[in-house]
């Protein structure tokens, strides 16, 4: 899923048709998908559009610090649906499609991951999924008895205000044992979604026994995979990812790397991550 702050962009955005090659290159069915961002009548239920969330403070190092943007529910809430409503249609079209219905991986950009996370935060048939208060008056609520639900998340550079906004909305928690295992990828300097999102996510996750791994990207900034640049050249290799050297370029964009010595890639890293905590055997 593309990002844009939910106000642009579209499915060829954000390097997206190169990352859906990469992966169909390996076996995987990859889809690239639309979701209706502000000005595209995305709609919410009524009585909420006067419903404003507030900063989230998360506890940094025994320091409480908020980070990022101001959530909008207004925004967030028809994006998250939209990407519902593709993920019931893909695994309704599984068979045609020769994908396989029980693992579908939810894989976004900027807004596009706070999409993906909010995905990984399925509630299943609970109320407060939404999932049928709006399917008299929005035809493209298919297939409501096709479970929404991910096997996996893949965040890059995104951001909990997916959860955020829902967990203020309706007083529940969204961060359960049923969450989906999460890998995530940051730039230490991101001026636009604070770069310790996911990380906290995963401090969430832990103690439910949900596998969440975070790995920052010392030096970049946001998204730096769309820029292909790192915005600190000076940046020194300190155990964390280092951006001096890299991106890789690659056929139709560029890449990551997260390991210097091999020049495995942030998907590089993501299918290691299926491997060791879903059992997926690449071929």
């Amino acid at each position: 899923m593309h990002g844009g702050s939910y106000v642009n962009g579209d499915s060829t955005s954000d390097n997206m048709p190169f990352t859906a090659n990469w992966y169909a290159s390996r076996g995987f069915v990859a889809a690239s998908l639309n979701y209706r961002p502000r000005g595209a009548y995305g709609l919410i239920p009524a009585g909420d559009y006067d419903y404003t969330p507030e900063f989230v403070w998360h506890d940094v190092n025994g320091t409480a610090t908020k980070y990022g943007f101001l959530p909008d529910y207004e925004l967030i809430y028809p994006a998250v649906r939209d990407a519902k409503a593709a993920v019931r249609w893909l695994k309704a079209h599984a068979a045609e499609l020769g994908a396989a219905p029980d693992f579908v991986v939810a894989y976004g950009s900027s807004a596009g991951a706070c999409s993906a996370i909010g995905l990984g935060s399925d509630m299943g048939d609970a109320p407060e999924d939404y999932r049928d208060e709006l399917a008299a008056v929005d035809p493209t609520l298919e297939y409501l008895d096709v479970p929404s639900t991910v096997t996996a998340v893949v965040s890059h550079w995104g951001g909990n205000h997916a959860i955020e906004v829902l967990e203020q909305h309706d007083n529940i928690s969204r961060v359960t044992e049923k969450f989906a295992p999460l890998v995530a990828y940051h730039g230490t300097e991101d001026y636009a979604v604070g770069p310790m999102n996911e990380a906290a996510l995963c401090e969430r996750l832990a103690p439910l026994g949900v596998p969440c791994r975070a790995t920052m990207l010392r030096g970049y900034g946001h998204d730096p995979t769309f820029s292909c640049q790192c915005c600190n050249p000076t940046c020194t290799d300190d155990g964390v990812v280092n951006c001096t050297g890299v991106p890789i370029p690659e056929p139709g964009g560029c890449e990551v790397a997260v390991d210097a010595a091999t020049n495995a890639t942030m998907d590089d890293d993501t299918l290691e991550f299926f491997q060791e905590y879903l059992g997926l055997a690449l071929v």
